[in-house]
Formats: structure tokens, sequence, C-alpha cells
């Protein structure tokens, strides 16, 4: 597409050079005639660039100026002058000009002006895309506070680059979504993004999915099975609830993260692999390196860029914009027509201490929206149905059972309803729990009468 550049000047010499050496370098070129003529052609129609004399009949160049800024601020706006004005062409350039031309000005002059005002609207378009691309790949982390804009930076900044990241922060805090925005914002956004939740496998589990296997490493493994880092070769490996790992496979991680290679399981043959991995813990992994749960050595190879996620408390600001981004999304999803909240409902929410964060306010105003029969969301939906987590604490103390008998009985009970509520569905019945899937595992074992 031709870069369409508006030429005025009341000097008809000078409007029919111009022409002439632009329409050479292939620039679309419209001449006026007059101030008033330009300022028309102006509130017309949008330009690349403009050219215009300082000193105009009708309108004067600068007036003529700062109607343009008006209604095309980001255009480059090159004043001609003559030598007697240049200084009133600094005081424009000062309000916002892109540059002037001294009179007379060859050929050379306006072509090398007009490539610094290319390399500008290259550059603004090139700043544009970036910031379009950075809204599409930051569009389901919901947060304007201080502490998620600062964070949103630190991702843009790191995301080009090939460093191990380890994103840090209560469960509920979205550390999934921010590695995927990495992933999105890198280098790798069109290789695979494989995620693996470390804290829902046993050992042997976790290190054939990570690593694969091949034929006879093991009783019934009849056929080569790639692991997780063949399959995300290329791409991207997050690596959830890292801080479970066994001592085991910690080990192996190691030597991938230093050498980028392993063996699978059963095998002699070294697998050489290029993989970014990203790394989340919700507890402290420089506390348990310190308490021996964790490697020293593997820690720093993890946390060369370290993230840590904000709980919900300490960005209170962004409860609102949350709380109507989940009630489209959830209003959307079950087909009503749900378009607010009730400001007391609304209080409430703000109140809240949130410890499961963002996870459990998702989870109360999906419940919420699932429960609303007019298209407002009332105060009393918000934790209806979940009077079978109230542990009732001061009668059961009186009847002299232990605290630690209180929670279990209440919990398996929790657990029970849910289930009924689910019709068996764990995924779901740890959502409506609030708690994350590996915590409901957990449960189910410890409690074994549990359906």
């Amino acid at each position: 597409m031709k870069t369409q550049i508006l030429v005025i000047d009341d000097d008809c010499k000078i409007l029919k050079m111009l022409e002439t050496i632009l329409a050479r370098k292939n620039f679309l070129v419209t001449t006026c005639k007059s101030g008033q003529e330009g300022l028309q052609k102006i509130m017309e129609h949008e330009w690349d660039i403009i050219l215009s004399d300082l000193s105009l009949s009708e309108i004067d160049g600068m007036e003529l100026f700062l109607k343009a800024k008006e209604v095309l601020p980001f255009v480059p706006f090159i004043f001609m002058t003559g030598y007697g004005n240049v200084q009133q062409a600094v005081a424009c350039l000062k309000e916002g000009a892109f540059d002037y031309l001294t009179k007379p000005f060859g050929r050379e002059s306006i072509l090398k002006v007009l490539d610094k005002a290319l390399e500008y609207l290259e550059q603004r378009m090139d700043k544009k895309k970036l910031k379009e691309k950075k809204e599409t790949f930051f569009e389901n982390i919901v947060g304007k506070s201080e502490k998620m804009q600062e964070l949103f930076r630190l991702v843009s900044k790191i995301a080009p680059t090939n460093a191990t990241v380890l994103i840090q922060g209560e469960s509920g805090t979205g550390k999934e979504l921010i590695a995927k925005a990495i992933h999105n914002l890198s280098i790798r956004k069109n290789e695979p993004f494989i995620a693996i939740n470390c804290g829902v496998l046993s050992e042997n589990l976790l290190e054939n999915e990570l690593f694969g296997h091949v034929k006879g490493a093991f009783t019934g493994a009849l056929q080569y099975k790639k692991g997780l880092f063949e399959e995300a070769d290329h791409g991207t490996l997050f690596l959830d609830e890292v801080a479970d790992i066994p001592p085991a496979v910690q080990t192996k991680l190691l030597r991938v993260l230093q050498e980028k290679e392993f063996k699978p399981l059963g095998s002699n043959e070294t697998i050489k692999v290029n993989v970014r991995m990203i790394a989340a813990s919700n507890i402290n992994l420089q506390q348990a390196v310190l308490e021996k749960k964790f490697r020293e050595d593997l820690y720093y190879r993890l946390a060369v860029i370290p993230i840590f996620v904000p709980p919900l408390r300490d960005r209170k600001e962004d409860i609102f914009d949350l709380v109507y981004f989940f009630i489209r999304k959830y209003s959307k999803e079950n087909g009503k027509n749900i378009d607010s909240i009730h400001p007391f409902a609304l209080d409430k929410l703000a109140k809240h201490s949130w410890k499961g964060n963002v996870r459990e306010l998702e989870n109360t105003i999906e419940r919420a929206v699932a429960l609303a029969s007019t298209n407002i969301i009332t105060e009393d939906l918000l934790w209806k149905g979940m009077d079978i987590l109230d542990f009732e604490c001061k009668e059961e103390m009186q009847q002299k059972d232990s605290l630690k008998m209180i929670i279990q009985r209440d919990t398996k009970k929790a657990i029970f309803q849910a289930l009924k509520m689910t019709k068996g569905n764990r995924s779901k019945a740890a959502r409506m729990l609030g708690i994350s899937r590996a915590s409901f595992y957990q449960k189910l074992k410890e409690y074994k009468d549990v359906p």
C-alpha cells in the first residue's frame, strides 16, 4: 500500500517540484494551494505524512498544524519554511511537529526527512501490533492494579527470552495463566505448550510422564511412549506444584536443565531436546531448600527469573473487574442474560478474605450465575448451598469432640455432598469446594470410605 502524503504550499513551483520527486519514489501525493484547502483535506482523509509551508494564506501554518493534531495526532507533520522563520519552526517542534525543512531545499533533504518519518510510522505500527498482541494474551488475566500491571510488564520483558522461569504464589492466583502468557508472547508461541501437575502423580508415574519409556521397560510397556519433554520439544513445558517432585525425579530434572537431554525409561539412548521450562509452586521453594526438601542446585536452575503472583487480598481493587469478567463468562456459558450484581453483594465480595484467591472468586460467581433466576446477582446467591462447609465448632466443642475429629468429619461430609451434587464428577466437586484437584484427590486418599 502506497504512503499517502499531503503537501500544502501557496507556491505552485514548490508543489510541482515535490509532486515530481515524491511520485518517482512511489508515494501517493495530493497537493493543496492554500491552508484552508489543506485543512479541508485533513478533515476529509487520513494521511500518512503531511508537508506544509509555515507561511500560508488564509490560515497560519501553526494554526493548521494544531487543528491537524486534533484529528490526526500521530501523523508526522513536517514544516517547510524560509530562513527567517526558523525560530517559528522550532516553536512548532516544541508543540509536537515532526521536523522542518529550510527553503530552498534539495531532493536529498526532502527524502532524508521522509525516511525518518517512515521509520517513525513503522515503529508506531510495531508498537501498536505488540500492544494488541499483549492485550490478546493478557485478556484472560484481569488486573488493573499496580501489582498486576507490574507483573504484566515483567512478563512482557522476559517472555521473548529462553530463560527458565519460576512462578510462585498461593493456590488459585492464576500461575498457569501467567505461564501461558509467557509462552504466547515468546518465539515458541507456535510450538506446544504442555502442562503437568507434579503434585498428583506418584514418583514412577511422574517419571514415566516426563521422560516416557521404550517397549519392554517394565511390565505392561507394550510400545514406545513419548515423554512430555519430547512432546514439548521446541515449545514450553509447564511444571505445576514443582515442590512435590520426589528427590529421584528432581535429579533427572536437573540433568535435563543442565544438559538439554534425557533417557526414556528402559533406554540407553539419549534424546536431545530444546524446551523452555516454566515451573510453579504454591509454597516458598527457598524455604523448602533450607528444610532439605528441595535440591538447592535445582532451585537455582529453575529460578533464573523468579515471578511472584500476588494474592487477591493484596489487590482488592481488581475484584470489581474480576466479578464482571466472570459474570459475562458464565452467563454466556449457561445461556443466561445476567448483566449486573447488587451493590450489597459486590460489597460483600470486596470484604471477603478470599483465601482461595481468584479461583475461589470464580467458583463463587459461577455458582451464583447457575443459581440466579433473574438478570442480577443478589447477595443471597453468593454462598448459597455452601452451608455444608460450616463447621459449627462451638456446638461440637461442647460435646467434647476434638477439633481434629470435627474437621475430619465435616470435611468428609463436604466431600460426600459435593460428589453427590456433581454426580461423582471429581473435578467439578473440587471446584465447588474451592480447592485444587490435587488437594481434593489427597483428601479422597485420606477418607477411603468416601465414594
